[in-house]
């Protein structure tokens, strides 16, 4: 799937909230990478589901923070899940090109 940004920054996507990998303990996620103009690509922290039994407190403790806080609130409105994450470009890259 391919998301871009409106002219102010913002990005929205639908999809199901997925379900744990089978016959593992690893918490449910999406991956995520960002493709910038002018840059090389590269990868953020996961979104991760903060009600997932299977997201630990280790878990969460290993979070590099790379584009900010991937770990999710949900809230339903009106029988849709909604969640919010604010990316950070440079937050946390390894090797990000600073100006």
């Amino acid at each position: 799937m391919l998301i871009k940004t409106n002219k102010t920054g913002q990005y929205k996507f639908y999809t199901l909230i997925p379900a744990s990998y089978p016959k593992s303990n690893n918490p449910k996620h999406i991956h995520i990478t960002i493709k910038e103009p002018g840059k090389s690509e590269y990868w953020i922290d996961d979104f991760l589901f903060a009600d997932d039994a299977l997201l630990t407190r280790e878990l969460r403790n290993k979070n590099k923070f790379r584009g900010g806080n991937g770990i999710l609130r949900t809230s339903n409105q009106n029988g849709i899940m909604i969640a919010r994450r604010d990316i950070i470009l440079d937050e946390n890259i390894p090797g990000y090109p600073k100006a």
